[in-house]
């Protein structure tokens, strides 16, 4: 090969080189991030569905103001110059208060993990783009892990404490997709989760949160 295109190749890359070492999070070519857009559905006895990542910090929501520690989403669908990879999908449940042992059977904690284990199996998570069919759908218990749940009170409490039939399950919460879901500049997205048994009075105003974990690309 002739020297003087030997060393204009090797200009060439030792220019490249340079250029990706200049490259990282902020860059020219815009920002790469791990992120995630997460948001809360309220457990209500009298709601039978819940629309997500359409009202922003800020906006009330079942008379409650949403702050950033219910969601992080600054307006519906994805802004403009963005492109978000959906690699997985994470649940989180946090109860909002205490369940205590007391006379009445229905209202101890035993009947409140019932509740509990049927609501995850019974609600299912839709991942919908407006206009378009849905493009996702799991039940909760399968995004969280626990594939067997049950609850089993002994007869007498001399016999021990009850027992919770979920040795098989990870619990993690988090579920990697084998396809990534791909959410285009401006597309209009939404999560819908529907209980297909209405949540018990034990589960009022405790929270389901949602979290689309991937790589954002935002123009810099």
């Amino acid at each position: 090969m002739n020297r003087a295109i030997t060393e204009n190749i090797s200009q060439q890359a030792a220019a490249l080189a340079r250029n990706n070492l200049a490259e990282g999070t902020y860059g020219r070519q815009g920002e790469r991030l791990d992120f995630s857009y997460y948001d809360t559905a309220f457990i209500d006895p009298a709601v039978m569905e819940h629309i997500l990542f359409v009202n922003p910090v800020g906006s009330v929501v079942a008379g409650v103001q949403k702050n950033r520690a219910m969601t992080n989403i600054s307006k519906q669908g994805i802004p403009q110059g963005h492109q978000f990879f959906v690699k997985a999908i994470k649940v989180f449940y946090t109860a909002r208060r205490i369940i205590k042992y007391v006379a009445d059977p229905a209202q101890d904690p035993e009947a409140y993990l019932r509740d509990l284990y049927i609501l995850f199996s019974d609600t299912v998570l839709n991942v919908t783009i407006e206009g378009k069919a849905t493009i996702g759908e799991w039940p909760i218990n399968e995004l969280m892990g626990n594939p067997l749940n049950a609850c089993i009170v002994p007869t007498a409490e001399a016999n021990g404490k009850p027992i919770h039939v979920n040795e098989f399950a990870s619990f993690c919460g988090i579920f990697p997709l084998n396809i990534p879901i791909v959410l285009a500049s401006l597309t209009d997205y939404r999560i819908v989760l529907h209980h297909y048994t209405a949540p018990t009075d034990e589960l009022d105003t405790d929270w389901l949160k949602i979290s689309l974990n991937g790589r954002l690309k935002r123009l810099g």
